[in-house]
C-alpha cells in the first residue's frame, strides 16, 4: 500500500512540476509569439499597401497603353483608308492607260499592216523586176559563155583527127576506117585548159603546137599513146596531155588506132 502512495506521490509531483515549467515557459514565450504575430502582421500590411500601389499604377500604365493602342489603331485604319482609295485611283488610272496603250497598239497595229500590205506589193513588183533582171542575167551569162567558148575555141585550135597510121607508134587496137572528128565533151575540158594558158609565163608567150597520138576505144574514150611538141613548158605539155586523154568521142561501136591531133595554143 505504501509502494502505490509512493507512486501517486511521485506522479503528483511530477505533473505538478510540469505544470510549472509549462506555464514559466509560456509565460515566457507568449510576448516573443506576440511580439513575432505583430511584426508579421505590419509586413503583411506593408506589402499588401505595396502590391495595392503597384496594381493601381499598372492598371493606369494598362488603361494608358490601351489608350494609345487605341488611338494608334484608329490612325492605322485611316491610314488603310486612305491607302485603299489611292491605290483604288491608281488602279483606275492604269486601267485608263493600258486600255489607252492598247487603242495606241491596236492602232499602230492597223496602220504597219496597211504598211505592210504595201510593201508587200512593192517587194511582189521588186521580185517581178528582179525576177526579169535574173533572167535578162541568165541569157548574158548564157551568151558570155558562148562567147568565151568561141575564144576559147579561137584560143586552142584543133587541126583536125585523122588516121595516119605511123609505123613508130604501136597500138593493141586494129584500127577501122578513118578516126572520128567530133568531140562530145569539149566544152567541159576547155576551161582547165584555159587556165592554164592564163596562169602561163608571158615569157612563154606565143603560138605552140602539139601533135598528140591516142586511141578511140568502141565507148568513144581515147587512150594516149604519145605527144610531140617543140616547148619546153612542162605544164603546157602536161595540161595538153590530160585534155585529150579526158576527151569522149560519139559512139561508133568501132575502135581506131594512131589517131593525131594537132593542138595549138597561142599565149598572149
Amino acid at each position: 500500500m505504501s509502494r502505490i502512495y509512493k507512486i501517486v506521490k511521485v506522479f503528483g509531483v511530477a505533473v505538478v512540476a510540469s505544470c510549472i515549467i509549462t506555464g514559466g515557459g509560456a509565460y515566457v514565450m507568449i510576448p516573443k509569439i506576440m511580439d513575432h504575430i505583430e511584426t508579421t502582421e505590419r509586413r503583411s500590411i506593408a506589402q499588401y499597401r505595396r502590391l495595392t500601389t503597384e496594381y493601381k499604377e499598372a492598371d493606369e500604365g494598362l488603361g494608358t497603353g490601351l489608350s494609345n493602342n487605341i488611338t494608334n489603331i484608329r490612325g492605322v485604319s485611316q491610314a488603310l483608308i486612305s491607302l485603299r482609295g489611292t491605290i483604288e485611283e491608281n488602279n483606275t488610272a492604269f486601267l485608263l492607260t493600258i486600255e489607252e496603250g492598247r487603242q495606241q497598239a491596236d492602232d499602230r497595229i492597223s496602220s504597219l499592216s496597211e504598211d505592210y500590205g504595201r510593201m508587200a506589193n512593192v517587194i511582189a513588183n521588186t521580185d517581178e523586176r528582179i525576177a526579169a533582171v535574173i533572167s535578162t542575167i541568165q541569157v548574158l551569162n548564157f551568151e558570155i559563155d558562148g562567147l568565151q567558148n568561141r575564144q576559147d575555141e579561137l584560143t586552142l585550135i584543133q587541126a583536125g583527127v585523122t588516121s595516119v597510121n605511123k609505123e613508130d607508134v604501136d597500138s593493141a587496137i586494129e584500127s577501122i576506117g578513118s578516126c572520128p572528128t567530133t568531140v562530145i565533151n569539149r566544152r567541159d575540158h576547155l576551161p582547165s585548159l584555159r587556165r592554164t594558158i592564163q596562169d602561163t609565163s608571158s615569157e612563154l608567150a606565143g603560138a605552140h603546137e602539139f601533135v598528140v597520138w591516142f586511141d578511140i576505144t568502141k565507148k568513144g574514150d581515147t587512150v594516149l599513146k604519145d605527144i610531140e611538141s617543140k616547148t619546153e613548158d612542162e605544164a603546157l605539155l602536161v595540161a595538153v596531155q590530160q585534155y585529150v586523154d579526158a576527151l569522149v568521142f560519139e559512139e561508133t561501136n568501132s575502135t581506131f588506132a594512131n589517131c593525131e591531133m594537132m593542138v595549138k595554143l597561142n599565149i598572149n
